[in-house]
């Protein structure tokens, strides 16, 4: 364990608002260089949306960045799904974004829901989540955008890429929701903050 006196990157999301992701990238390296500094084996970014910049960061440094959609994506093939239904900002769950090109290059093929819901779901991230303000009213939504891709059957598993979005989707109604590949009735969830955290917790113990 290393520890150092570190300036977090303050709040980026005008700049990820504004499309500058270069200057997200250059606070996230800033960032990699200092924890590299103090003796850091590996690091981990704890954002989605700001892996977009993923690679400004992994560039200024030589110890591994894992990447959260890397890791998402692994969990996915291992438990033999296939078809990926994709929720988060607008700066991830798009066409054209890092985590849907990264999951299409495993082989896996991304659902997204109608562009409005995700419009939706991207301000009630910002506008609630991000500032501690869960209402009952928001996680009744989501739970229908989840509803909904279930009962579609378009997916083998709702992939919540955003750190906040677990807590719309309470530990009881994951669990509940389990499922698997043809499985219409139910519709496995994973949260990819937590695999992330526990692909970082494999990576240190890897040689205890």
């Amino acid at each position: 364990m290393h520890a150092t006196q570190l300036t977090l990157p303050p709040c980026v999301q005008p700049l990820e608002e504004a499309g500058e992701w270069d200057a997200v990238g250059a606070k996230l390296a800033s960032a990699a260089k200092a924890l590299e500094g103090a003796g850091c084996a590996g690091a981990i970014i704890c954002c989605n949306s700001v892996h977009q910049a993923y690679d400004i960061a992994q560039a200024a440094v030589s110890m591994p960045i894992l990447h959260i959609s890397e890791v998402a994506a692994n969990e996915i093939l291992r438990q033999g799904l296939k078809r990926v239904a994709l929720f988060g900002t607008r700066f991830t769950a798009d066409r054209g974004s890092y985590f849907t090109k990264r999951l299409e290059q495993k082989g896996l093929q991304v659902v997204l829901s109608p562009e409005a819901e995700r419009i939706e779901l991207h301000d009630i991230i910002f506008d609630e989540l991000t500032v501690d303000s869960i209402t009952p009213q928001s996680r009744t939504r989501f739970a229908e955008m989840i509803r909904s891709t279930m009962e579609s059957g378009d997916a083998d598993v709702a992939l919540l890429a955003c750190t906040e979005l677990s807590l719309l989707q309470p530990e009881r109604e994951e669990a509940v929701a389990g499922g698997g590949p043809g499985n219409k009735d139910r519709l496995m969830i994973l949260d990819t903050a937590k695999l992330h955290a526990l692909a970082a917790v494999d990576f240190m113990l890897a040689d205890a």
